[in-house]
């Protein structure tokens, strides 16, 4: 995760954690997935997106998760949505 300082507009890598405390419980990379902050609160909702997998020369790696980082603490928890699907390039 990156983080952008407004004042001097540089870049810094964030360092997270997943609710264990450990980085075992933390979000793989990806690309085309959604990131919503959740409007009053120190909530950033992450859906689906890609991980970068291909067989066959196909995209294969389509994400069917949903993580939640707090802000202010920069710690993960994973959230378990009933019948969210795989999806890439996709909005919210």
């Amino acid at each position: 995760l990156w983080k952008l300082d407004f004042e001097s507009f540089s870049w810094s890598l964030v360092n997270t954690k997943g609710t264990d405390g450990s980085i075992d419980e933390i979000p793989c990379a990806r690309a085309g997935h959604t990131a919503t902050l959740l409007q009053g609160t120190p909530f950033l909702v992450v859906i689906g997106g890609w991980d970068g997998s291909r067989r066959d020369g196909r995209e294969v790696g389509s994400l069917g998760d949903e993580w939640m980082l707090n802000l202010e603490t920069f710690v993960w928890k994973k959230l378990h949505v009933p019948a969210l699907t795989a999806r890439d390039l996709h909005a919210c």
